[in-house]
């Protein structure tokens, strides 16, 4: 009775790796970015959101020290499964983004939205911007929303 048991568990341990486990990994890692500001709106490209976490920026160069900044999410619309881009930024439209790392909250993933990008545009001068991205953040930045 005991050999039997021991094989019925060995072989249900077994059958639940044939399964994935479902996880929401965040998706942390830097992507690069530099664009030519204006009131021209300048995209990063569409990256996985994977969870509920903030989105994180880091503003290395641009006009005066500044730029704005949106989190848009391919949301889903309707009923036929459409994905719009729309303006996800918690609470504000857009927000001032000062040099140094920051978290921008959205509510992309909480809306059933699994892809983000950043919107960027000047603040007060046209000129140059560069920094990193992340659709999820990993530390414990200062929100600028």
């Amino acid at each position: 009775m005991r050999k039997k048991a021991l094989a019925l568990l060995m072989a249900g341990v077994m059958l639940m790796g044939c399964f994935p486990a479902t996880a929401n990994a965040a998706n942390t890692g830097d992507t690069a970015w530099k664009f030519s500001v204006s009131t021209r709106s300048q995209y990063t490209s569409e990256r996985a959101k994977g969870n509920q976490s903030s989105t994180y920026i880091r503003l290395d160069e641009g006009p005066n020290g500044y730029v704005r900044a949106a989190v848009e999410g391919k949301m889903p619309v309707g009923d036929a499964g459409y994905l719009v881009w729309k303006n996800m930024t918690w609470n504000v439209t857009s927000v001032l983004v000062p040099l140094g790392r920051w978290r921008i909250r959205q509510t992309i993933f909480e809306d059933g939205g699994r892809s983000a990008r950043l919107r960027i545009t000047r603040y007060n001068a046209d000129g140059r911007a560069s920094g990193v991205w992340s659709p999820d953040c990993a530390g414990s930045y200062t929100p600028l929303n």
